[in-house]
């Protein structure tokens, strides 16, 4: 069988894997079927639905009309460093650092090393369409999601980092009118006047979900059936997205325009 190195007892979810990558796309019974003949003993239906559903909210499978798939982007990875290996075991090289990429399609693991990102930083460039540090829809969407933006405005009230922060202005300032979200609107005020935070805003074409650091990229991606980032790529050592990001953050608007705009809507719908 291919990918024998997955067919361990002890594993349910690689014995999963191990069967989509002889046959697809297979439903859960199918699955579940399969992977019981496989590991010779009896299996509940619920623990591989249970399985199944860790390896896709992973990104490492797919799934459609109740069908599942590996996940070729996954696969992409595998191979990528697969072959990364491979060339540095051929020429007889260390290194330290197999790939310079990971892609994130768990949240959180996500947001976890956005928390060990911040937690070394001194300074950070980020951009967002809807930052949770002034929704709080967006805040509570996922408690990891809550403990990264808890443990980036602690940072930044103790002085121990510089944020510079680019949010979508034409977005945020509709929302805020149209929900009439006066909480979204004090945040907004209130990180204005973070010392250690300068807050700009451009037109939502210019933003996407960045986080850079003298060391690395997180980019978040976000399929159009989600709002919410669905996956996010980590990249060491590229100096060119920092500079376009300077260049955009160069040439927006400073906050405190926005929030003038956004009062003085408030003061016209009384």
């Amino acid at each position: 069988m291919v990918l024998s190195f997955l067919m361990q007892k002890e594993s349910v979810s690689k014995n999963i894997i191990a069967v989509l990558s002889e046959e697809w796309p297979l439903n859960a019974k199918e699955v579940y079927h399969k992977v019981q003949r496989n590991l010779g003993r009896n299996l509940s239906y619920q623990a591989i639905h249970k399985c199944l559903t860790v390896l896709l909210d992973d990104g490492i499978i797919t799934k459609k009309e109740r069908e599942y798939s590996l996940n070729p982007i996954w696969l992409k990875e595998i191979n990528a460093f697969t072959r990364r290996v491979l060339e540095n075991y051929e020429s007889g090289k260390e290194c330290k650092d197999w790939v310079n990429a990971k892609i994130f399609f768990n949240r959180k693991e996500s947001w976890n090393h956005l928390c060990k990102i911040i937690s070394k930083a001194k300074n950070i460039k980020l951009s967002s369409k809807t930052p949770g540090l002034i929704f709080e829809s967006e805040r509570y969407f996922e408690p990891d999601m809550g403990k990264y933006l808890d443990a980036l405005i602690a940072k930044i009230e103790k002085n121990e980092i510089f944020v510079k922060y680019l949010i979508a202005g034409d977005l945020t300032k509709s929302t805020i009118i149209e929900k009439k979200d006066k909480q979204a609107f004090e945040n907004l005020k209130k990180l204005s006047k973070l010392e250690n935070m300068e807050l700009r805003y451009a037109p939502l074409r210019s933003i996407n979900s960045m986080a850079i650091t003298e060391k690395e990229l997180m980019l978040g991606f976000t399929l159009p059936s989600n709002m919410h980032s669905s996956c996010w790529i980590c990249i060491k050592g590229l100096k060119d997205f920092s500079e376009i990001y300077d260049q955009i953050f160069e040439n927006s608007q400073p906050i405190t325009k926005l929030i003038a705009e956004i009062e003085k809507a408030f003061k016209k719908s009384k």
